[in-house]
């Protein structure tokens, strides 16, 4: 297809684009109306929903959670995770909530050599089940659940750099999972926790 050619088929084509572009701008607008945000402001006579650490219901909510402490390197990394998220960084609010979070960690082994049968690619999974209650010694259950993720690291044949690649896959497993929690504490809070 010569130059000439080219330039004449993207002429042609140009009206089309423009008569897609403008059909779709007004379903877009249509659905925009659609969407709530989940902390972005909705308008001055709907309650705001804000991020973590900002003023508003729901960003006051989630940083009056208060996360109990949980034993080991990875359930300590989880719960530093989850108070940057809930505080977005500030201190916290005095504590209506209290969350209680029980991990459990295991490795598979995914790929091994044949000939050694030492492990190549291993696969950190880590689950974690949640609670939150109101605080106080008689906290009321308020929600349940549980996440989940699964990260996958090479096993070097140093020892060092295997022990770093299976600790760095143990904080990006604690920040999926914090994310998950986060994300269904701030969706169960800007939906109507009192």
């Amino acid at each position: 297809m010569s130059w000439l050619e080219r330039s004449a088929f993207a002429m042609r084509a140009k009206p089309l684009r423009t008569f897609v572009v403008a059909a779709c701008l007004p379903l877009a607008g249509s659905l925009a109306g659609c969407i709530q945000p989940l902390y972005g402001t909705r308008g001055p006579d709907q309650p705001a929903l804000v991020s973590p650490g900002a003023s508003g219901q729901t960003g006051a909510a989630l940083a009056a959670i208060d996360v109990s402490l949980i034993n080991g390197r990875v359930g300590q990394q989880l719960r530093n995770e989850l108070i940057y998220r809930l505080t977005g960084g500030d201190k916290a609010a005095p504590a209506r909530y209290r969350l209680t979070i029980t991990p459990t960690e295991g490795i598979q082994t995914a790929s091994a050599d044949r000939l050694s049968s030492r492990s190549l690619i291993d696969v950190l999974v880590l689950s974690a089940n949640y609670t939150l209650r109101e605080a106080g010694p008689e906290g009321k259950e308020i929600l349940t659940g549980s996440a989940f993720t699964q990260v996958s690291y090479a096993r070097d044949q140093q020892r060092f750099a295997a022990v770093r690649a299976q600790r760095d896959a143990e904080d990006r497993a604690a920040s999926v999972v914090a994310e998950q929690i986060f994300t269904r504490l701030a969706a169960y809070v800007a939906t109507g926790a009192k």
